[in-house]
């Protein structure tokens, strides 16, 4: 028999909470087998990556940390909920505490079990877990986040089951059968004699104060974890408070949700009154603004400082491929809790229940775009990774969530979900009992134990004054700042823009009519004695092969400069005698490095044959297309083994596109679509033919990107499409994203084919006639497109003011002024910028020198400010001109 005995007249009025202990209806079944089926799944999920690595997800270099350390953070952020709702108000004797506090801490407790679990399911192999302990390096974060989350995990535990010692002996005396030994043993011999009680309330009142610290120190460790690598937007000091407040936050969230669904469903609404959702919306309405202030103090300072590998991040997440999450967690965030619990009339159960909801759907957002971003644009080059959660990983996430759903419904019907001791204690105390005591079912609860004093009006004023000067803060220093300028020379900023203190000028770069005329110039030159070109030959200098120039081609010959000292002692080394350039030859030299990388693209990453194959098969390819086979509408394709390369895949696919149309139609094939990097292995299986892989790399023509402008004008391509900024609408602008475009020619081939059908009625409406194109003319579009932004490049003559002043002044000047160095405003044959850039490296040795002798630093630059000098000199030099001829 577990059945429970009479209650007591003393303990009959708390009887709504241990009612649901002993009732599982039907609605509590059917969402338990719901849940238990999800979980199911996670564990098949689980059993597949175990069985297939991590392969099975969408995790890899650089993103190597994805959903699953997002949901880390995550689910130890929730568990501040307990530290913050039992811990702190206990200390500060909030009363209106006492019937939530059980709710917070067991979120606590659970949640951190699920945040250690995801740690597992991203180490791919469980098994190494215990290496971190085994074989501690003290040096490191990790061994420290496992410390601190070992530690909190004991500590809120004990915290737990302290508090239910009390409960659970009342219920040890209420049941029989199987239950009544379960609570006996948990019990642990509690009568309620006064001695108990003592040391139930000291031990409670040290676990309260000591777990906060721990609480602290858990999410302040998670933030190192991030905060001690380099990696950009990580690297931050303010991390650490940071990470706390969103802990804080994403808690008090997750304490209102529980609070509801357990207030409806058990039918809790004496307990659970209004007052305690008025007050933990208060305090999310004062989090919600702290947690805006960090975030606006984290991005301000990112913004301000102008480090290009912070920019390529916060320009991601502002304005690139996450601003939709971004801006998204921001509503979240903060306009949704705020703009509800801003308004008394609004600040209801539902209205809480809505805003936390929102905060924590804003928060998992925030912890996703704090983790991939900034691995998705890693400070070290490496190839181009885009990260979408694979069906495994989401299929974790959802058990992880089910799981901690299914093991809360499990604890209320095991242990009251609201602490009745204390109830009691409250109850007496506010009743005046003449005793002193209150009875507890067989237990008492001696004099004097119940609610201490509470000072409502301090702590009304407290949170008004917090608010008001967060609020206030933020609004002023919104108010006073202003987006300032793109940075110079980004391959997204094309077209001049307004900086800080003047207007950026347009530098004119010619396009290059062959890309790889400085292939011969990298010999000649020397350049293929320190340099490989993505080779396996070790060279005194870095492979340039392998390295990928994001920026501008005044960004490149920057960094030209900013290693000239260091390459002049390694040619002092070697006995090379440091080469000249004049500017052609620096033009063709750095369009060849800027082209490598494009003509490498496919050489260098090539497909999958056998994953071609099935791409072949998967995406209908056969119903038209087959090996001998006369009676298909398409040609047999194995005909043009070793004439495929990726120009002819995107020329014969876009020339046949509307023919394929019309006979797929006829057929009833639906338009089949490429994603990621199936068009790269379709073509791969296509050049292998039937004869399967092969090592052999298909090379293909280079384009002209000076033809390449004629033919976008004269195929009309600028009627729909703009670049960077300038031509027609309705496509998107190919000139901000170009590069995007053709960082694959096979993706940019599928990228055409999947819009195809929408391009042909674009042009259709606009009574465009559809155009063909040639394999040269093919490869000359695409040239164009890529090498758009080596020709469009922008500077601000006042910031390049600002640095020939820092950088220049002290050995030149410009219309005036004696220095060591020339004035610049009488040199010939500088008034192109790649001019200045290639008279600067040919005078680097003897400015290196001159620069040594008076202990003066080599003056670096950053990307953007080659491209802001040049400007300055430029404008000078076209203003001196007019005075030297009057």
């Amino acid at each position: 028999m577990d059945a429970p005995l009479p209650a007591s007249t003393a303990d009959a009025s708390h009887d709504e909470i241990i009612a649901p202990i002993f009732t599982i209806g039907r609605s509590f079944r059917l969402w338990a087998m719901a849940l238990a089926a999800v979980v199911g799944w996670a564990l098949f999920a689980w059993t597949w990556q175990l069985t297939h690595g991590l392969g099975a997800t969408n995790l890899g270099r650089p993103v190597y940390w994805g959903l699953y350390i997002t949901n880390f953070v995550f689910f130890v952020g929730v568990s501040h909920a307990g530290t913050l709702i039992s811990a702190i108000l206990r200390i500060v004797q909030a009363e209106w505490r006492r019937p939530i506090t059980r709710m917070a801490e067991v979120i606590t407790v659970l949640v951190l079990f699920f945040g250690v679990g995801n740690v597992l399911l991203d180490l791919g192999r469980p098994d190494r877990a215990l290496n971190v302990i085994l074989h501690p390096h003290l040096r490191s974060p990790l061994i420290w986040d496992v410390s601190s989350i070992t530690v909190y995990l004991m500590c809120s535990s004990i915290y737990l089951y302290l508090p239910l010692i009390p409960d659970i002996a009342l219920l040890r005396d209420r049941t029989t059968g199987w239950r009544h030994v379960f609570y006996g043993r948990l019990a642990n011999g509690w009568t309620g004699a006064p001695h108990q009680w003592h040391r139930l309330e000291k031990t409670i009142s040290i676990m309260a104060i000591g777990v906060i610290p721990v609480a602290v120190s858990v999410h302040t460790v998670v933030s190192w974890v991030f905060g001690m690598t380099i990696q950009p937007m990580w690297h931050s000091s303010i991390f650490g408070p940071y990470f706390v407040v969103g802990a804080i936050f994403s808690g008090i969230a997750a304490i209102i949700t529980a609070m509801v669904v357990v207030r409806k469903v058990y039918g809790l609404e004496r307990y659970l009154q209004p007052v305690h959702f008025n007050n933990l919306g208060l305090l999310l309405l004062v989090m919600a603004c702290l947690w805006l202030y960090f975030t606006f103090a984290e991005y301000l300072t990112t913004w301000y400082a102008q480090e290009p590998n912070e920019l390529n991040v916060f320009n991601a997440k502002l304005f690139g491929p996450f601003a939709p999450l971004f801006w998204a967690m921001l509503v979240f965030c903060f306009i949704v809790p705020f703009t509800i619990l801003a308004n008394n009339r609004t600040r209801t159960i539902a209205g809480t229940l809505i805003a936390s909801i929102s905060v924590n759907i804003g928060m998992w957002l925030e912890r996703f775009t704090i983790v991939v971003p900034s691995l998705s644009n890693p400070r070290a080059p490496v190839h181009t990774f885009v990260y979408k959660p694979s069906w495994v990983e989401w299929s974790l996430m959802a058990g992880c969530f089910a799981a901690f759903a299914l093991l809360y419904m499990g604890f209320t019907k095991l242990f009251p979900i609201i602490s009745i001791w204390e109830l009691s204690a409250e109850t007496s105390e506010a009743a005046g009992d003449p005793a002193g005591a209150a009875t507890v079912g067989r237990l008492h609860l001696p004099p004097g134990h119940g609610p201490a004093r509470t000072v409502p009006g301090l702590a009304r004023t407290t949170l008004g004054v917090v608010l008001i000067l967060v609020v206030g803060g933020s609004a002023v220093a919104f108010g006073q700042t202003r987006p300032a300028a793109p940075a110079v020379g980004r391959p997204d900023r094309a077209s001049a823009q307004p900086s800080r203190t003047g207007r950026d000028i347009t530098l004119s770069i010619e396009l290059p009519d062959n890309p790889t005329t400085g292939a011969l110039l990298f010999v000649e030159k020397g350049c293929v004695r320190c340099h490989a070109l993505a080779g396996n030959a070790t060279r005194v200098g870095p492979d340039l092969g392998r390295l990928h120039f994001r920026g501008t081609v005044m960004d490149l010959a920057g960094s030209f400069w900013n290693h000239a000292p260091v390459m002049r002692e390694k040619m002092l080394d070697m006995k090379i005698q440091p080469p000249t350039l004049t500017s052609r030859e620096m033009a063709d030299l750095v369009a060849f490095l800027t082209a490598y990388r494009y003509y490498l693209t496919e050489v260098g990453q090539p497909g999958n044959p056998a994953a071609g194959k099935a791409v072949f098969a998967g995406k209908g390819c056969t119903r038209c297309h087959g090996a001998g086979a006369w009676d298909k509408p398409g040609p047999d394709l194995s005909r043009y083994k070793g004439r495929f390369s990726s120009i002819f895949l995107a020329q014969v696919m876009w020339n046949h596109g509307a023919e394929m149309a019309t006979v797929m139609r006829g057929q009833g094939i639906a338009w089949p679509k490429f994603e990621g990097r199936e068009m790269g292995d379709l073509l791969a299986f296509l050049q292998a033919g039937s004869g399967g892989a092969t090592d052999e790399r298909v090379y293909f023509e280079p384009g002209s990107p000076r033809r390449g402008r004629e033919l976008f004008a004269s195929k009309r391509c600028d009627q729909c499409h703009a670049v960077a900024g300038i031509g027609g609408h309705g496509g998107p602008d190919l000139g901000r994203r170009g590069r995007e475009f053709v960082g694959s020619i096979s993706s940019l081939a599928g990228l055409m084919w999947n819009h195809s059908q929408g391009m042909t009625a674009e042009l259709a409406r606009r009574n465009i006639p559809r155009v063909s194109f040639s394999g040269q003319e093919m490869a000359d579009i695409l040239a164009y497109l890529y090498f758009v932004n080596y020709a469009t490049v922008s500077g601000n003559p006042d910031r390049g003011g600002e640095l020939f002043i820092k950088k220049c002044s002290p050995c030149h000047s410009i219309g005036g002024g004696k220095r060591i160095g020339p004035d610049l405003s009488t040199i010939t044959d500088l008034d192109e910028p790649i001019a200045i850039i290639a008279a600067m490296w040919d005078h680097a040795p003897k400015m290196d020198q001159e620069l040594r002798s008076r202990n003066l630093p080599w003056p670096r630059f950053e990307p953007g400010e080659a491209a802001d000098l040049t400007a300055f000199v430029l404008s000078r030099r076209s203003q001196a001109a007019p005075t030297a001829a009057r």
